[in-house]
């Protein structure tokens, strides 16, 4: 075996993105009030960015329309002083944020640590509480946890301890082991209140539960002579329990959705018009200061350098942020154009809508297209609309058009609220229903599409 070394010239091509690339496709993809956090990031982080105050009077009217949109936000623009004597609005609108909820498992610990128990038996309860998860279940063995905590405690201790913590925590059915134990926890609670009102709810949780979620009632009037007339009462009662009485603690609250293009529709030209929803952005410039000081040959060249970098990120970050609008509204204008049976008539009139032909109406590339409408929102005259739903593959009917996927969703939800409760359509019977409206789609489809709208199957969707 020989060992030597030698030199070779070799020539070769690679394609790197350089850093204003990459910040222009972060840019891009930034939801509106992502793109203000990073905006308020940016002018923390580079001195020679700062914001270009608007002329007195400028841009009032968009602004005072977008004052709607933004509903509970009096922030000003940033960077904007409150005037002489004024309270500032941002600090204000801070102050009254409400705080972030406690998870599930503190707010629990916290409720137990008030109860006067004997020392053990609450060391006992915490184990438990520990392990009841968001929804206020616990979906841990007793034994397991009981290995988990390291103790030599009985299977009766801890079964006093789970009896305790269920009598204890509010709001009743915590700490519940399944589904069953939780609603009958809460009829145990409601019961004394109301003695004798609950006993049919009672005998349908704990014994016909499965026939109440696959909706067999008539199979348990057989079993237990009751006419359907009770069941139905019990089953309206139950309307009153909570099969997730963790929920009721904390809040799931969803984030509110803040649109960034407002479409409208102009009457006199009979078409709907786009504008960004961008007026709460700061507007930005480079600094006349540090601009002028990349020249000055008085500075040192370190500091000359720094000044360099900060204004070449300013100029990189003010481009992609007018090129991010820019590839938005053009995006936009092609989607106005290409679904104005959408915005006319409502999601049946959906048409299928590649991005790839997007992108080659308006000369970007189709992930261009992608991080444009990543989770971005237009306000419409049909309410909230996520720009990603536009965009749908789709089908061809047996008349010749075109109809998206989500055309096709919206059909087989007509279709099931027209449906007589008491003899809804089998799959197999809504299959035939769309093929009567020219949709011709598989029964697979159809179950697939039932599921992703939440409808049941046909005999949890009858009414007796």
């Amino acid at each position: 075996m020989r060992f030597d070394t030698r030199q070779q010239a070799r020539l070769a091509q690679q394609m790197r993105l350089s850093p204003g690339l990459i910040q222009s496709m972060e840019i891009l993809q930034l939801p509106l009030m992502a793109l203000k956090e990073r905006l308020e990031l940016e002018l923390e982080s580079n001195v020679a960015l700062e914001i270009d105050s608007p002329e007195a009077g400028e841009d009032l009217e968009q602004a005072a329309r977008e004052r709607e949109i933004f509903e509970g936000d009096h922030v000003p623009r940033l960077g904007t002083p409150p005037r002489a004597g004024e309270r500032d609005p941002k600090m204000d609108a801070m102050a009254n944020i409400r705080a972030r909820d406690e998870p599930v498992t503190e707010r629990l610990l916290r409720e137990w640590s008030f109860a006067d128990l004997e020392e053990d038996l609450a060391r006992r309860g915490r184990a438990i509480i520990e392990h009841i998860d968001a929804d206020g279940l616990l979906r841990l063995d007793l034994e397991v946890i009981q290995r988990e905590a390291g103790r030599d405690w009985t299977s009766t201790q801890m079964e006093e301890a789970l009896a305790t913590v269920q009598a204890r925590l509010e709001p009743p059915g915590i700490a519940a082991r399944d589904h069953r134990e939780c609603l009958l926890l809460q009829v145990a609670h409601l019961v004394a209140g109301e003695p004798g009102t609950w006993d049919t709810v009672r005998l349908l949780i704990d014994e016909h539960l499965d026939d109440l979620v696959h909706n067999r009632l008539p199979s348990i009037a057989r079993e237990t002579s009751l006419s359907m007339e009770d069941i139905h009462a019990a089953m309206v009662r139950m309307q009153q329990l909570h099969m997730a009485p963790g929920l009721e603690i904390v809040a799931d609250e969803a984030p509110p959705v803040v649109p960034d293009v407002i479409v409208e529709y102009d009457i006199d030209r009979d078409r709907y018009d786009a504008r960004p929803c961008d007026g709460s952005l700061p507007r930005l410039r480079i600094s006349p200061r540090y601009r002028a000081m990349v020249g000055d040959r008085t500075l040192d060249q370190e500091a000359r350098d720094f000044i360099g970098r900060s204004v070449s990120s300013a100029r990189n970050l003010i481009d992609s942020i007018e090129q991010r609008r820019s590839t938005l509204m053009r995006v936009v204008e092609v989607v106005l154009d290409r679904q104005r049976g959408y915005f006319d008539e409502g999601a049946s009139r959906l048409k299928p809508l590649p991005m790839g032909e997007v992108a080659d109406l308006i000369g970007v590339h189709v992930a261009t297209v992608s991080r444009a409408v990543s989770g971005k929102w237009l306000q419409t005259p049909r309410g909230m609309v996520s720009l990603r739903e536009l965009f749908s593959g789709g089908l061809s009917t047996d008349a010749g058009s075109d109809m998206s996927w989500e055309a096709v969703k919206e059909t087989l939800r007509e279709i099931v609220e027209q449906e007589d409760s008491s003899k809804p359509f089998t799959d197999e019977a809504l299959v035939e229903q769309l093929k009567e409206r020219g949709i011709s789609i598989a029964r697979r489809t159809v179950v697939k599409y039932r599921g992703q709208l939440g409808i049941p199957p046909s005999m949890q969707r009858r009414t007796w």
